[in-house]
């Protein structure tokens, strides 16, 4: 029973792989049909950098592909200290504080 299990899990794994890469296959198509007949020239890295935004910004609405310059924009921005002074003010309704 314990090989029969593994013989499946290893049909499917290999089911999965399989369409991984068909879907592979598809995007080289439809990767060289972008390069061969667009309306204009396109580079290499704009095409591969705009797939991978999509595939991130496809997942959930909080995940983004950075580049450098805009990861170190983000690093600016998200990092550094906040210097001040604490204080802490409360309301009262006791009237003999006058």
């Amino acid at each position: 029973m314990l090989a029969g299990r593994r013989a499946r899990q290893r049909c499917a794994g290999r089911v999965q792989r399989r369409a991984a890469l068909d879907d592979l296959r598809t995007f080289a198509e439809v990767y060289g049909r972008i390069k061969d007949d667009y309306v204009e020239g396109v580079q290499d890295r704009t095409l591969l950098e705009s797939a991978i935004r999509g595939m991130l910004s496809g997942l959930d609405p909080h995940s983004a592909y950075l580049d450098r310059e805009e990861y170190r924009d983000l690093q600016v921005g998200t990092t550094g200290e906040f210097g001040g002074l604490g204080s802490r003010s409360a309301w009262t309704t006791d009237s003999s504080r006058s």
